[in-house]
């Protein structure tokens, strides 16, 4: 091939890369030299009448080289958080903290791994098989404490395409703390809050209530006249009344007070708490109902909410509130349903008076 002086010629380089590196290739081009040859003369008449030199170019094949260098950048990985600390926490909890993977380029995640002295106590979820372009995804990881006590350490392994950083690896740690078990018997001091709504009124009441929780070795529960079941996972613990039983104890104890049919239904109860490190407990009580007098079809509901903390009895010290006939948690709620009643429905003649 041939190119005329003041001519260009276009040629397309193609690159298909097959892997992630940097590629070079040479081309190779070759060139004509531009030799100028002057014809002779014939005659003198010749160069004054024509006046016209005649260059013509013949070819001399050299050639010309030229270094093209073409570089890719591989994917790269990073996440956040670097390392992974779940704090303290009892033997049998549980904690998860997110780790966010972000890839730039095409990334894939081969694969992610527990590695380390502690590794069966730490898990991991995530939703990293299938990452889009410059994408993220997260890894759910989660620190179990079942063993004894002590520092606990595993190391997250990430695999993926990154050509600089095929591993990269997060450290996870943590301290599991011993269990406090909540069994046996405790003097709760709590502050109740009852709201009373009948027939259009209500009325709210918050009261210092003093009680006594204990808990049994075979899971059931007890508050003065009032049974229950517990269950503990590391220091949170959850007491669980059954809602109906509970309805048949206001039922029962209303009716007998007041002398009439009153049906309780409990529509939400939620009871729970933790031990905390110095050796006490802490929680919360919280319990929605309604009630009817079925006689009369006059119906009334109650909110009561408690926050309480306890301190264990020592040895087989009485307690202050051994005496005591009913719960004081729920005896404030039964106390305030009996007077919201005896205000509002004793003006009825044909109501019988409330002790």
């Amino acid at each position: 091939m041939s190119i005329s002086p003041l001519c260009t010629y276009q040629a397309t380089v193609s690159f298909n890369p097959k892997y992630a590196a940097s590629k070079t290739a040479t081309i190779r081009i070759p060139s004509e030299e531009d030799i100028r040859m002057e014809r002779k003369i014939v005659g003198v008449s010749f160069i004054l009448c024509i006046g016209i030199v005649m260059l013509c170019l013949f070819p001399s094949i050299s050639t010309a080289e030229e270094m093209f260098t073409v570089k890719i950048g591989g994917p790269t990985i990073s996440v956040s958080p670097k390392s992974v600390n779940f704090g303290s926490m009892g033997i049998g909890s549980t904690s998860t903290k997110t780790i966010t993977v972000t890839g730039k380029g095409y990334l894939t995640v081969n694969s992610i791994t527990l590695t380390g002295a502690n590794a069966s106590e730490f898990n991991q979820t995530n939703n990293c098989s299938s990452l889009p372009p410059d994408g993220s995804c997260t890894i759910n990881a989660t620190f179990n404490p079942t063993s004894s006590s002590g520092k606990k350490s595993a190391t997250l392994s990430i695999s993926s395409n990154d050509p600089k950083k095929p591993t990269l690896n997060v450290k996870l740690s943590g301290q599991a703390a011993p269990k406090v078990s909540v069994v046996g018997i405790w003097n709760v001091r709590g502050k109740m809050k009852v709201k009373v709504s009948f027939q259009g009124q209500s009325e709210t009441v918050i009261d210092n209530v003093p009680d006594e929780f204990t808990f049994f070795n075979d899971g059931s529960f007890e508050m003065i006249d009032v049974d229950g079941t517990w269950s503990q996972q590391g220091s949170a613990f959850v007491i669980n009344l059954d809602p109906d039983s509970l309805s048949s104890y206001f039922e029962d104890g209303l009716s007998e007070e007041v002398g009439l049919d009153i049906s309780v239904d409990v529509t939400n109860m939620v009871f729970n708490g933790t031990v905390q490190k110095n050796g006490t407990i802490k929680g919360s009580f919280k319990l929605d109902m309604n009630f009817e007098i079925e006689d009369y079809d006059l119906q009334g509901t109650v909110t009561a909410s408690a926050t309480y903390t306890g301190t264990r009895q020592a040895g087989s010290s009485s307690s202050s509130v051994e005496e005591q006939e009913r719960s004081e948690m729920t005896g404030s709620i039964f106390n305030m349903i009996k007077e919201e009643l005896n205000n509002t429905v004793q003006p009825l003649d044909s109501m019988p008076l409330l002790k």
